[in-house]
Formats: C-alpha cells, structure tokens, sequence
C-alpha cells in the first residue's frame, strides 16, 4: 500500500502540542453506551496530555468508519476546552480527507515513542497522526491474524510512519512524504511503484535494517545516532538487501517500507 504523510496544518492545539504523535492519555475507564462504543456522545472526560497538563474532553460524535471493512473502528469527534477562554476547540487537525476525528486506543505512548500497555487508560489517535493512520492501515492492535496479535504490528507501524529508527522517539521524516508499506503478514501488500526503493525493515523498537535513511541523510551519521542498534544492520556492512532478503535474515521483522529517492535531508 502506498500512503501520503499528510502535512500538518499551520494551526496550533496549545494544550495538544503532540497530537501527532499520541495525544492525551485519558485518565478514564471505558463504559458501554448505546453507539457500542467504549465513550458515548455529550461524554466529558476530564484528562492529561502528554505533558501531564490536565484537559478537559467532549466527545461530540461517534460513527463506524466507512472505510473499514470490518466494521470494528470507531471514529470520535472530540473537542477540548481552551484553559485561556474557555471555549471548546476541535482536538484534532483535519487528515487528507478533512476530517477532524480520532480512534481511541487502549495504553498510551511516552516521549521516547515507547508503548505502556496501561490498561486503565485511553489514548485518541488522530486520524491525521500516526497512532490513528496505523489503525486505519489495518494494524488493530485488538486483532488476531492467523493466531498473530497485531499489537506489535501497530507498535511497528507507528516507528514506520515517523522513521524512528532508533526507537527513542526521534522523528526522520516530513509529512506529505509519500510511502510503501507492506508486512509479513498481507494486511499491507507491495505495490510496483517508479521511484519507490527499499528503505527499512521494522519492528516494535524501531528500524531492524535500513537500506536508505528517508531523506539523504547519510548512514554513517544515523548509525551513530542509534547508539549501536544499527551497527551491522544497514547496507554499510552489508550487501544490498531487498524486503525479502531482510525477512529472510532478520524474523523479528514485521513490516517493510519503501521511499523515494531525494536529494534533501528532513
């Protein structure tokens, strides 16, 4: 599957600095309503966001995503209440197809992009960040596949879409990049693509081989930065490997992309 990293709007959230990342973490348990859904519409949810600011929610929609076809993903409209004026505010920014809504997912996300299964609390992921993208690409980390758990998968997915490849929460990519994802599994398949080459391989902690850094950053460079996760895992010391070479070589592999060839570092 080919995808688009949407651009971020110019606009800034105040309190949701990072949402495009994992934005707030709700302190709250999940109650049935009659949507089906964990939180119901006119719900106020009293939460943090990654800063351990405290917010304040309001789900003002839920609706099943039209695009999924198993009909288990939830989309929200949230707002969140401005602490200067008081007024309430679309949570998330607008995704490719304008919408501003979010998936809520069970644990929550550190600075560093390392997961914490915290079963007492929600994070929402916008469908214009990472966390929701991964979601709506069919990593559902509640879901089995041929007896696999797609926790890992998603945890993966998110390294991915950011090129974390150090796994400690630092970002290699621009949004509006386009990209080719693909698994082991067949959630995702390759597509021929002109101009698409291989770049990485990865897992729940990030890069497990690098063919290319996203933008022309040089290899030497984000080997260094990784503080030996890399070393021996990049065309450096390797020769040339394609996504099933890597499959082949590393198993704890999960997903492949690849980019585009540029000429700017991000």
């Amino acid at each position: 599957m080919v995808s688009t990293l949407e651009p971020r709007n110019a606009r800034k959230t105040n309190v949701l600095a990072a949402v495009a990342l994992a934005a707030a973490a709700l302190m709250a348990g999940c109650e049935g309503s009659s949507s089906g859904s964990p939180i119901g519409a006119g719900d106020v949810l009293e939460a943090r966001d990654e800063r351990g600011a405290p917010v304040t929610l309001r789900i003002d929609a839920v609706e099943n995503d039209a695009k999924d076809a198993d009909g288990d993903l939830f989309l929200y409209t949230v707002s969140y209440r401005d602490p200067q004026g008081g007024d309430w505010k679309p949570y998330c920014r607008p995704d490719r197809d304008g919408r501003m809504v979010a998936i809520p997912l069970q644990g929550y996300w550190k600075a560093s992009g390392d997961y914490v299964a915290a079963e007492d609390v929600i994070t929402f992921g916008c469908t214009s960040g990472v966390v929701g993208k991964c979601a709506r690409w069919g990593y559902k980390p509640w879901k089995t596949v041929g007896g696999v758990s797609l926790r890992n998968h998603h945890l993966a997915c998110v390294r991915m879409a950011r090129a974390d490849y150090c796994g400690d929460g630092r970002s290699h990519t621009r949004e509006g990049t386009r990209i080719q994802i693909y698994d082991r599994l067949g959630i995702q398949k390759r597509e021929e693509e002109a101009g698409m080459v291989f770049e990485a391989a990865w897992g729940p902690e990030g890069a497990v081989y690098v063919g290319k850094a996203r933008y022309a950053e040089p290899l030497e460079s984000l080997v260094g930065q990784c503080e030996g996760r890399l070393r021996g895992r990049t065309r450096l010391d390797t020769e040339s490997l394609d996504a099933r070479s890597v499959a082949e070589r590393y198993p704890e592999a999960l997903l492949f992309n690849e980019s585009q060839v540029v000429a700017e570092s991000p």
